[in-house]
């Protein structure tokens, strides 16, 4: 017991309790990007419109060729960390049904 009378969580409980709490963090994580990436494009929009004197959708029109190669570069990074993430977890879930059947095999 705590030292306020109140019982503590299990460990179960507290795992979850954990994963909420990275949960919430990795979302605000998420939505700052996405604010900030939004800002980023604002601020290179405006300055290709001051230095160049075109706007960016002009901009864009000129760079198609450079801004799909961007993009499909980025997909694929994209592709890859998702399926490292994907190994990580199903690598984790392997290890960890190896470890259930050892204790059961005891």
């Amino acid at each position: 017991m705590a030292p306020d009378g109140a019982t503590q969580p299990g460990r179960a409980a507290r795992r979850a309790s954990e994963r909420e709490v990275q949960a919430r963090v990795h979302r605000q994580m998420g939505i700052t990007a996405a604010v900030m990436g939004v800002a980023a494009a604002g601020v290179g929009f405006w300055w290709i419109g001051r230095v160049f004197g075109v706007g960016p959708l002009e901009a864009l029109q000129a760079a198609w060729p450079l801004f799909l190669l961007v993009l499909v570069i980025l997909a694929l990074g994209m592709l890859l960390s998702l399926g490292a993430a994907r190994a990580a977890w199903l690598t984790e879930r392997f290890l960890a049904r190896r470890r259930q059947r050892k204790v059961d095999s005891r």
